[in-house]
């Protein structure tokens, strides 16, 4: 096969339901130079083992096998791992249109770093996307864009650039598991020269969750609080006050229903520095 021009990196947990048909969608691309990285992080099921058998049957498939350390630390062994010159993430329950890939590399110029397409959630839109395609010179001016626009930032429904891509990318504590995606694009964007921005829908997400939600308000204190710590800290070698200024009111609007006690134990409990 020739050097991919796409690393399409897939996590894989507990998903043996799902993987065949995300994998499908993903080699009945339009576009066809592109790779498949498989990164099974230590799922218990049959998942890992489908992974291996997928590799055998395509030479575009390639697997990663790791202990459990969650979707960022997967993410990261396949972008190791990748070859491509851009790189797209794919949820290994979620599926792909059959021009996704083309359709975002089509967008690409030459000062191009990230090209975001659009998501259908659960087989309709949540929300209004831009209807035209929208162009940022720089990353910062796409992530001020978020405040005023419909713009997901989630990892799916796009492409980057390998060389975005550092140490500090994935550098993101075990625990946070929810919210780690949105804060991997704000460092990714923070580094980008130009952001393209299309409304063509290229990923079809499905919500099949099944894990327990945490309810307690400890725990929800806590973990927004640890979100927003290590969310600023991607802005540390920036001049954005004002970004920095909109990111603590959200977080103490999400606190408005907490009582005074349960987030004075909340923010004892992650006092130590980062």
């Amino acid at each position: 096969m020739d050097e991919p021009i796409i690393s399409v990196i897939v996590p894989v947990y507990k998903v043996e339901k799902y993987l065949l048909n995300c994998v499908q969608t993903i080699l009945s691309q339009s576009l066809r130079n592109f790779e498949i990285i498989l990164v099974d992080d230590g799922s218990p099921d049959g998942s890992g083992k489908i992974c291996d058998e997928l590799e055998k049957k395509c030479k575009q498939i390639k697997v990663i096998h790791q202990e459990n350390k969650g979707v960022s630390a997967a993410r990261a062994a396949g972008v190791k791992a990748a070859l491509g010159k851009w790189i797209c993430f794919v949820d290994s329950d979620d599926s792909l249109p059959p021009k996704s890939l083309e359709t975002l590399l089509n967008e690409v110029t030459d000062e191009t770093d990230i090209v975001v397409g659009q998501v259908q959630f659960n087989g309709c839109y949540s929300w209004p996307f831009p209807k035209v395609k929208r162009s940022f010179d720089s990353g910062w001016d796409f992530i001020k864009a978020y405040r005023k626009i419909p713009i997901h930032m989630g990892p799916w429904a796009k492409i980057f650039a390998h060389e975005l891509f550092n140490s500090e990318t994935f550098d993101l504590p075990r625990e946070l598991t929810n919210g780690e995606d949105f804060i991997m694009n704000i460092r990714l964007a923070l580094r980008a020269k130009r952001v393209s921005v299309i409304p063509d829908n290229v990923y079809l997400y499905a919500d099949v969750s099944t894990g327990a939600s945490k309810n307690n308000v400890y725990t929800k204190a806590s973990y927004h609080i640890l979100f927003y710590r290590h969310l600023l800290k991607s802005f540390e070698r920036t001049n954005v006050l004002h970004f920095k200024t909109f990111l603590f009111l959200q977080l103490l609007l999400r606190f408005k229903s907490f009582f005074k006690e349960n987030l004075k134990s909340a923010l004892y409990s992650i006092r130590k520095p980062l």
